[in-house]
């Protein structure tokens, strides 16, 4: 089992995935076209979550002072309503498809 199974939704997690929601919104919004080229420090496109309660505390903690954090919170949630944690990748997927997107 990859160590990083464990540490799914960690504050460095959320950290990183509130930075890459707002980079891919901004990427879908601007007027350039062609190809993407993101690289999401990928794990998976989704995980088993773990430890609910403290991923909770600290994105609401961080949506208390920076807003562009909820965009991200309400994203994820969605995920966790189904008992799913969406990584890094899924979310780049979720949010710049159909453009054309490669991952790393």
């Amino acid at each position: 089992m990859n160590i990083q199974a464990g540490n799914v939704g960690n504050r460095g997690d959320i950290l990183k995935h509130g930075a890459l929601v707002q980079l891919a919104l901004a990427l879908k919004a601007s007027a350039a076209s062609g190809s993407y080229y993101v690289d999401t420090h990928a794990y998976l496109l989704q995980a088993p979550p773990t430890n609910l309660e403290r991923w909770h505390c600290d994105v609401s903690e961080l949506c208390r002072s920076f807003a562009a954090y909820r965009t991200y919170r309400e994203i994820e949630q969605c995920y966790l309503d189904q008992v799913v944690y969406r990584c890094s990748a899924g979310l780049a997927l979720d949010l710049l498809c159909p453009t054309h997107t490669y991952l790393a």
